[in-house]
């Protein structure tokens, strides 16, 4: 799980659309508790893995809460889209430490991990880019 907490400015933009830029990370944080491990055999998070992940969202909590942070929404990928307890246990974070999690579709995952392992500079069109998940590879 990825937590980045920032602050943004307003890009000016001549068609009039709202766009903001980062002017400073504040925190970047990254934890490991397996929320996944076990989904494709089970189809649900185990028990073991709900107790590490709560753990990661009241850490995370914290860290928002210490920089005045408003709004957290997260985003859940493959393993959360297979899972049948994942909306359950969504629910209870939200309502515990106010993080929404929405579960995001693949070809919604396939756009943000494209856009976000691309550098400012680099044109969308002319390059490719190789995602090493956790349980695939996609080019």
């Amino acid at each position: 799980m990825l937590l980045l907490v920032v602050e943004t400015e307003e890009i000016p933009n001549p068609t009039g659309e709202k766009k903001r830029k980062i002017t400073r990370v504040l925190e970047n944080c990254i934890e490991y508790p397996k929320l996944g491990e076990g989904v494709n055999a089970a189809r649900k998070f185990s028990d073991a893995a709900m107790i590490r992940g709560e753990e990661v969202f009241k850490k995370y909590a914290a860290v928002a809460k210490k920089h005045g942070v408003q709004k957290l929404t997260a985003c859940a990928t493959s393993a959360s889209r297979d899972s049948s307890n994942s909306k359950e246990f969504y629910n209870r974070m939200r309502e515990q430490y106010g993080i929404n999690v929405q579960i995001i579709g693949g070809e919604i995952e396939a756009r943000l991990s494209f856009l976000g392992g691309l550098l400012d500079y680099q044109d969308p069109m002319k390059h490719a880019l190789m995602d090493i998940g956790g349980g695939s590879t996609e080019f």
